[in-house]
């Protein structure tokens, strides 16, 4: 892939649910706490996954904490944090095409701000949502773009491939929708956060490679080390339950949150 082309990361998240901007429009439908993805269901996918000769990745966050932090703290929350990364899940020509034909779409670069009631521009990514249903945007009611899956027939077929999955994880990858974030220029990223709409994420990552970033937080205190992985045109990532991040805005409990992008995103500050 030549990078005087590709001057841009584009992730596809998909979810049981998922929004345009935080507080705005949900599609979708978040599922109820445990029926999210395990590391029971990771280790299988992977089990299967290499089979067809994918190099794949597991990693268990709950390393990234000493014993000592453990029993100084307690574990209250401290639940199984596993990610799965699939290497080259969709292959580098497909995932190039899969780029060039999405840049070319106009992405939403705007959105409501509930805390201020008014449309302001973003600035950090730009986004898409896809679904069955086409949708224009209406960024007065909080309401974005919305593709419909006919409209894009490469990401269409990942999301069958993402739906085959679901025979080695009681089905937990069908019925998603899914969620684009266009990190158009190297400045851009997003910070620590968990994603409290949804339960379940299952990403592919396309066009310049970028970081991924999980830290534990417990007592609105970052904890542990900093784990970092580059993510390359055509990977793809599934993140268990406890890593995408539901609770995160609950200070009493062990809380993993994540970012991406640009140094300004992922620095540590806390």
């Amino acid at each position: 892939m030549s990078n005087d082309v590709i001057d841009s990361t584009i992730t596809f998240t998909f979810g049981d649910a998922g929004e345009n901007h935080t507080g705005n429009q949900i599609i979708g439908e978040k599922k109820k706490c445990g029926e999210g993805f395990n590391k029971t269901d990771l280790e299988n996918i992977k089990k299967e996954v290499e089979k067809y000769g994918r190099k794949c990745e597991l990693y268990t966050l709950n390393e990234l904490v000493s014993v000592k932090e453990k029993s100084d703290l307690g574990v209250n929350g401290f639940d199984d944090a596993t990610i799965l990364v699939i290497r080259k899940f969709v292959p580098e020509d497909l995932a190039t095409n899969l780029y060039k034909n999405h840049k070319a779409l106009h992405w939403d670069s705007k959105y409501k701000c509930p805390r201020r009631n008014k449309v302001l521009n973003k600035h950090a990514r730009h986004n898409l949502m896809y679904s069955n249903v086409a949708q224009k945007a209406n960024y007065e009611n909080g309401e974005g773009t919305i593709v419909p899956w006919s409209k894009v027939p490469i990401l269409s077929k990942m999301k069958l491939a993402i739906e085959g999955m679901g025979i080695w994880c009681n089905g937990k990858t069908k019925k998603l929708i899914c969620e684009g974030n266009n990190y158009y220029n190297t400045k851009t990223g997003i910070g620590w956060h968990g994603d409290t709409e949804r339960r379940k994420v299952v990403a592919i990552r396309v066009g310049k490679s970028m970081s991924l970033c999980y830290k534990w937080w417990y007592r609105n205190k970052s904890r542990g080390e900093l784990f970092s992985i580059d993510l390359n045109n055509g990977d793809c990532y599934i993140m268990s339950e406890k890593c995408v991040g539901s609770d995160w805005k609950r200070s009493s409990i062990w809380s993993l949150r994540h970012s991406a992008g640009a140094e300004k995103y992922t620095k540590v500050k806390k």
